[in-house]
């Protein structure tokens, strides 16, 4: 077992529970290219083609050098692939080697669309990346501040911010009551 988890660290994957309990050396190689056609599929961002991968039994929570399908559809801006894993139930605050999450990916890249699909479906808000101990609406009031932010950044900042308020105020009133 340490010996699957130091092959996987060496080539930049993350070691989640599932691959601790079953490593992925010892896993088919069929399942292997199952996952790896989600993968491609989520980069070209072929809808068709990431439904036939998890119609097959492509894992959806596997790690590719550290990211979901969920976080790479994220990173790059292919909405209609986040909505496809979201329904398909992929687990929305797993972290990356570096602590991020998928709403911190939206967050970073000033993804509205995603964004807002990723809140409504259930992402913590109040998580932090491991390094900056930022949480994804410090991380999108930081990205829309920059020059060449996207124009929809600074409304997913204004929109994290009216949902963590939501959150907030609603524990307040739960606390009162």
């Amino acid at each position: 077992q340490q010996h699957a988890c130091s092959h996987a660290e060496k080539f930049g994957d993350v070691v989640d529970e599932e691959e601790r309990e079953h490593p992925w050396e010892k896993e088919s190689l069929t399942q292997h290219l199952k996952d790896e056609r989600l993968f491609h599929a989520c980069q070209e961002n072929d809808p068709k083609r990431v439904r036939a991968a998890l119609k097959i039994g492509a894992h959806h929570h596997h790690h590719v050098n550290g990211y979901t399908p969920l976080m790479q559809a994220t990173w790059m801006g292919h909405h209609e692939i986040v909505k496809i894993l979201l329904d398909a139930g992929a687990q929305l605050d797993k972290k990356e080697a570096y602590g991020r999450t998928s709403i911190m990916m939206a967050a970073i890249n000033g993804e509205l669309e995603s964004g807002k699909l990723l809140v409504e479906a259930g992402a913590n808000l109040f998580l932090k990346q491991r390094d900056s101990h930022r949480t994804a609406l410090q991380l999108a009031q930081t990205a829309a501040q920059h020059p060449d932010a996207p124009s929809t950044a600074q409304p997913l900042a204004d929109f994290l911010k009216s949902k963590m308020d939501e959150i907030e105020e609603q524990k307040e009133n739960e606390k009162a009551a």
